[in-house]
């Protein structure tokens, strides 16, 4: 008994220190855990990065460095782009700029959705005259930005996305996405870094060990 006990104990802080990646049995928010180190979710001048929300996603959402020189600008922008079923959270329809998010921010269909290309973060450096940063997203600075999209199933999802812009110049700008959730719920909306709640974490544990000491005792 003691030692069951103590087994359950171990699992409970795992579960609450480290919490549960990917869960969809859980809670309603589906969370991809820290990606922080993953390089598949870095992005810089040369490679893109794309992904489905696990398979969730009926489309992909795709982040790109685009660098332009012309013999009279350099710029380097991190791009985030949207398509038929996915749509991103703009500042508005006037500007390119993706909305930069903090966490408890509602997340919902009030906000200004396009699923055409934003800027997250990005230079323009002309030949004469001051560089002009682009971009609410600033380096160092983790942000969050609003995802809209809809499932296999042809269901509306409210997600988000936390991104890090690491380097913002005229010919390299880079970041990292640092993990991503969404709704799993029809039409929900969902705060700006929600992640599923432990307590439905703790119920599940709860259950399974009264359920064990039910089956020791019968």
């Amino acid at each position: 008994m003691r030692r069951l006990f103590v087994s359950c104990l171990i699992i409970l802080m795992a579960i609450l220190w480290f919490g549960i990646p990917g869960s969809k049995c859980l809670a309603s928010v589906v969370y991809s855990g820290d990606l922080s180190s993953d390089t598949n979710y870095h992005i810089s001048s040369g490679n893109s990065v794309s992904f489905d929300f696990g398979g969730f996603a009926n489309e992909s959402l795709s982040f790109s460095t685009v660098n332009v020189s012309n013999g009279f600008v350099l710029s380097s922008d991190v791009y985030v782009q949207g398509n038929t079923s996915v749509s991103i959270g703009r500042i508005s329809d006037l500007t390119s700029d993706v909305r930069k998010f903090s966490p408890g921010n509602s997340i919902d269909s009030a906000v200004s959705w396009n699923s055409t290309a934003g800027v997250l973060h990005g230079l323009l450096s002309p030949n004469i005259g001051d560089d002009q940063r682009r971009g609410p997203f600033l380096d160092n600075e983790l942000g969050y930005m609003a995802i809209r999209f809809q499932s296999h199933a042809n269901t509306e999802h409210f997600g988000w996305v936390s991104y890090l812009a690491t380097q913002t110049n005229e010919t390299d700008s880079s970041g990292r996405i640092t993990g991503w959730a969404y709704e799993s719920n029809t039409s929900q909306s969902l705060n700006a870094a929600a992640v599923p709640e432990p307590s439905s974490m703790i119920l599940l544990l709860v259950g399974s060990v009264g359920m064990g000491l039910v089956r020791r005792r019968s």
